[in-house]
């Protein structure tokens, strides 16, 4: 049996506009929606969904062992375009063609490459 996630709730609250707003606007009440804190809820997806992401791992695991070997020089690639997307959040921005230059090994700007963590830094 799937139990229901907690869904959103809602709270409907007078509202008066402040006084610089047009005064074409005609509302009293503001519906405010909130979503549930789902910290300590435990997801159990239901058998459907679950066929579905266990065909998803054989696909995958299939994948990689039949083109796995042929897909490994995009690694580099896809981890640094991973990192380019996510850098943009922190404004920190690297060119395609850098990124392009650090992936073949090429002298790049220090945003596009990266380093490795794994190493002590003295």
């Amino acid at each position: 049996m799937t139990v229901p996630w907690p869904s959103h709730g809602s709270e409907l609250l007078s509202w008066k506009p402040a006084d610089r707003a047009p005064q074409k606007i005609a509302c009293s009440q503001i519906s405010l929606r909130a979503p549930p804190n789902i910290a300590e809820e435990i997801w159990v997806p239901d058998s459907e969904l679950s066929t579905l992401c266990e065909q998803a791992v054989v696909a995958i695991t299939r994948l990689d062992a039949t083109a796995g070997m042929l897909l490994a020089p995009l690694t580099g690639f896809l981890l640094r375009h991973e990192a380019q997307s996510s850098s943009k959040i922190e404004f920190v921005e690297a060119p395609q063609i850098d990124m392009a230059r650090a992936t073949l090994g090429i002298r790049a700007s220090d945003n596009a490459k990266i380093n490795d963590c794994s190493r002590s830094r003295n």
